[in-house]
């Protein structure tokens, strides 16, 4: 009997471990509200998403700061031309303008965001590479395009892992 207490004491640590195992998370959601993807991810991981401007059709890349508090940070933005639609024209505070390898960079941006959302199109190639590994945005749509926001959550390991499993 004592045997059987044990068994269920030890069942009971673990599942309150797992339960109070607190990580965070990248959470990808379509604009109807569909979980899309989770990805787990470190404090201060660095993201880049990337894609082919609609007005330019040239190569733009963000690099994006996640924040163990749930936001992000967009640090730099560097596009291969100045003349489309909505790219920056001139730098805020901190941030500093220049000219690398035919890349206009604004570096040190340091512009803070609760959440990110992007229009994805498979035509303009949008990508987020987190920790190496590169994703297509648009292979997430059925039609490959569509409304995708950003989040990170704090979260149960546990609830990560559910989330995986069930997408």
């Amino acid at each position: 009997m004592k045997r059987r207490y044990k068994g269920i004491l030890l069942l009971l640590i673990v599942f309150l471990v797992l339960v109070m195992w607190q990580d965070l998370s990248l959470e990808l959601i379509s604009g109807e509200g569909d979980l899309l993807m989770v990805h787990p991810i470190n404090h201060m991981d660095q993201v880049v998403y990337e894609s082919i401007h609609s007005v330019s059709l040239t190569r733009l890349q963000e690099s994006i700061e996640i924040h163990k508090e749930g936001f992000f940070i967009i640090r730099t933005v560097k596009y291969e031309d100045q003349s489309g639609a909505g790219l920056p024209e001139y730098t805020y505070d901190e941030a500093v303008f220049y000219i690398e390898d035919n890349w206009f960079v604004i570096d040190k941006m340091n512009r803070r965001f609760d959440d990110l959302e992007f229009w994805v199109d498979a035509a303009y190639e949008n990508t987020l590479t987190i920790s190496g590994t590169r994703i297509p945005l648009y292979k997430l749509f059925e039609k490959e395009k569509g409304s995708i926001r950003f989040e990170v959550k704090k979260q149960p390991q546990v609830v990560i892992w559910l989330k995986n499993l069930l997408l």
